[in-house]
């Protein structure tokens, strides 16, 4: 009787537990489930930067290059300078062209003292004469600008000669009695600039008394007289050089390249902020003496921090994702590092991962591009992968 009581509790036990094995499984299989659902959502980005690409602005020959692969740079620091060779040609045709002109003008002027004495004609005479004054007092200007560039081009050649100089007097490389040449030339060319800014100055003030001076005089007289053909040809010419003079003085500021942000010297090759942040070293810097065409990459220079994480989502999960989220990254590399942050945009197509982020070399993968603020108390590298994950 007894016997047949334990047999009894003992299946009741047996059915009792049953349940509860069960629910257990389920739960475990749930959490699996759910483990490997959630490990699904983890992408694989990478961290980068600002990247700016420095071009040459003409076609010539590389003066200097200050800078090595991997030097650190701040802004505003002179990086390469572009052989003045071209420009100074240029110069001295625009020198021919004035020269022209003024022997134009001379010639006008010489036959305006022959002409008669009826009033028309001196009328005519005396506005003509206000007229090449004014035209006179641009052509020296033009000459004066001409000094004045071909004088910055030649001082800021003497100030690097000067830069030169000073290191290698400091590693007695050569006698400071160059140096001081060097410097006397740099002073010289300095004050020329500062006497032909001055002179500019007052020329402006004259072609605004002699312009005055014509209109005055055209409205004291009876009619204006019709338009000297020979003195527009000669006005148009003077424009021309004008604005060839000036496109030529906003030539000479781009010879000097300065680095447009605090960085680092990198170099690009094809295309690609990615490139230039998988393959930085793959070529070195460019050399003085290289000659270069106009719009050529010359070097590349990287910020030295990541910005973004550019992270690729599956074609399939894509859909799950949008601005605003919120997501962990975590560093794939020591010393381990977790922070939170939120996804900034997300690109519109999806395109080819870069193929360092391929399972397999031999199988090209496909993603959606989701770009990530990088926290500022994260330590990463430009390059440097990042797990993904949302939450």
């Amino acid at each position: 009787m007894k016997g047949q009581q334990n047999q009894g509790r003992s299946g009741r036990f047996r059915l009792g537990i049953l349940p509860v094995l069960i629910w257990v499984l389920a739960l475990g299989a749930t959490m699996a489930l759910f483990w490997e659902r959630a490990g699904g959502y983890e992408w694989v980005g990478i961290a980068g930067g600002q990247v700016y690409q420095l071009a040459a602005p003409i076609t010539g020959r590389l003066k200097t290059v200050a800078v090595q692969l991997f030097d650190p740079v701040s802004r505003g620091q002179v990086v390469a300078t572009l052989d003045d060779a071209v420009l100074m040609a240029q110069m001295e045709t625009f020198r021919s062209e004035i020269r022209r002109l003024q022997a134009e003008l001379k010639t006008l002027q010489d036959d305006l003292s022959l002409q008669g004495q009826d009033l028309t004609i001196r009328w005519m005479e005396s506005y003509r004469r206000c007229t090449v004054d004014v035209e006179q007092i641009r052509v020296q200007m033009l000459e004066v600008k001409t000094q004045l560039a071909t004088d910055r081009v030649l001082r800021d050649d003497a100030e690097l000669e000067v830069n030169v100089l000073k290191g290698l007097v400091a590693k007695g490389a050569v006698e400071p009695y160059e140096l001081q040449k060097a410097e006397a030339l740099y002073h010289s060319y300095a004050a020329s600039i500062e006497q032909n800014e001055a002179l500019l100055a007052e020329l402006e003030d004259h072609l605004v008394e002699a312009r005055a001076r014509k209109e005055q005089f055209a409205l004291i007289q009876p009619q204006v007289p019709p338009a000297d053909h020979q003195i527009e040809m000669i006005q148009e010419a003077i424009a021309v050089q004008e604005g060839y003079i000036a496109e030529l003085m906003a030539q000479q500021e781009t010879l000097v390249l300065r680095s447009p942000s605090d960085g680092v010297v990198v170099q690009i090759q094809g295309k690609a902020n990615d490139a230039a942040l998988r393959r930085a070293g793959e070529s070195t810097v460019r050399r003085p003496g290289e000659v270069v065409a106009e719009g050529e990459p010359l070097l590349t220079i990287a910020s030295r921090e990541p910005s973004e994480v550019i992270a690729y989502v599956r074609e399939q999960d894509a859909h799950h994702v949008k601005a605003g989220m919120a997501v962990e990254l975590r560093k794939r590399t020591p010393p381990s590092q977790v922070a939170q942050s939120q996804v900034t945009s997300v690109g519109p197509v999806v395109e080819q991962l870069p193929p360092r982020l391929w399972v397999s070399p031999d199988f090209p993968e496909w993603g959606r591009p989701v770009m990530i603020k990088v926290p500022p108390h994260m330590d990463l590298l430009c390059g440097e992968q990042v797990s993904v994950r949302p939450f």
